[in-house]
């Protein structure tokens, strides 16, 4: 069973007709609604956090960079463009969640039960955590999708699958996962890295154009100066 839930989430991210068949089922799962979203925070380079990290201070956390940033934009564009109905949206307490949900959907609320329990300053919370977190599924009542930003730790925990940074893991309200969107933030990478390529091979371009004139011109100068050396003599 776990084989099969792990072949349909990979086969979501190949361009094939498969990839098109399972991406419409769980667009359409995701349409009658009753779904747990978890999302992976979006792209925020590095592991964990810094030593002496504080919750309450952005600046001490690893938090998103820019790719990251672009890829929250695109997580909320997968919501808008299909049209996913949405009862909540709730975020762990980190920065990079609510960073996440905040460039993604713009309102949302903060919940402990989503918190990371990576580090062993908050590994203590973890049962804790994920009790209340079956409490509050075990007793939600709207027919709408409810969406959890999150840690990979969390997911991992509780639907027992590895999550890449942004990832949409959809599940039922028993936990059983239905599919998974993976939100690149890599190809963002990608062109940005072409684009300063790109950019650096017009200012080479530029230069040597500029030598290029530089050279005819004092070719030119040099003929017109022999010209004037032949007149005179």
């Amino acid at each position: 069973m776990k084989f099969l839930k792990f072949f349909i989430i990979i086969s979501i991210t190949l361009t094939t007709p498969i990839k098109a068949d399972l991406y419409k089922n769980l667009i359409n799962q995701l349409e009658n609604g009753e779904k747990l979203i978890f999302i992976r925070h979006a792209y925020a380079p590095g592991n964990g956090d810094p030593d002496g990290f504080n919750l309450d201070d952005c600046f001490t956390q690893r938090n998103l960079n820019d790719e990251g940033k672009k890829q929250a934009q695109k997580i909320g564009e997968f919501f808008t463009k299909n049209k996913i109905e949405i009862s909540d949206v709730f975020s762990s307490e980190w920065c990079r969640c609510k960073e996440t949900a905040k460039i993604a959907f713009k309102n949302y609320s903060t919940n402990s039960f989503l918190n990371s329990f990576y580090s062993s300053k908050f590994s203590k919370n973890k049962d804790k955590q994920i009790r209340e977190l079956k409490k509050y599924i075990k007793n939600l009542k709207s027919k709408k999708n409810l969406i959890l930003v999150t840690h990979y730790v969390l997911i991992s925990e509780v639907l027992n699958y590895g999550p890449l940074s942004g990832e949409i893991v959809v599940s039922d309200r028993n936990l059983n996962i239905v599919g998974s969107i993976k939100i690149d933030y890599w190809n963002i990478m990608s062109s940005k890295r072409a684009m300063k390529q790109a950019q650096k091979q017009a200012y080479a371009k530029h230069r040597s154009n500029i030598a290029n004139n530089r050279f005819k011109i004092g070719k030119k100068n040099l003929i017109k100066n022999k010209d004037e050396k032949k007149n005179k003599n």
